[in-house]
């Protein structure tokens, strides 16, 4: 059964590359680059629905990130500068939402909660 399908070159996977569930559904499409992560990546959910889709440069989280759940709705948008969250996220947790900033990693400065109908949480 298929488990993964792309190029090496000099013993390193290179080029696009796709990754299937056990049932030869697509799990995942991306590029290598050396070995590393490179480019854009996306991750589905086995009815084919997306899951994840996020950026890379050399092996490390680098650009946007959107993921969600199988209803398709965001669960989480935001960025990633050299492996680390930085700048502006939202993140469902649950019926509610939080935004905020993070900086290297770390949440940083006024992170607001809402209720699943918009309003503020005080």
């Amino acid at each position: 059964m298929l488990r993964s399908e792309g190029n090496f070159k000099n013993n390193r996977q290179t080029g696009e590359w796709k990754f299937f569930f056990g049932e030869g559904i697509q799990e995942q499409i991306g590029n290598f680059t050396n070995g590393s992560f490179d480019g854009e990546w996306k991750w589905f959910y086995k009815n084919g629905k997306p899951l994840r889709v996020e950026e890379y440069v050399k092996g490390k989280r680098d650009g946007i990130f959107i993921e969600f759940n199988e209803a398709g709705d965001t669960v989480a948008k935001g960025t990633y500068i050299d492996g680390e969250m930085d700048g502006e996220w939202i993140l469902r947790i649950g019926d509610n939402i939080e935004t905020g900033n993070y900086v290297v990693g770390l949440k940083e400065g006024v992170w607001k909660e809402y209720y699943k109908n918009g309003n503020l949480k005080s």
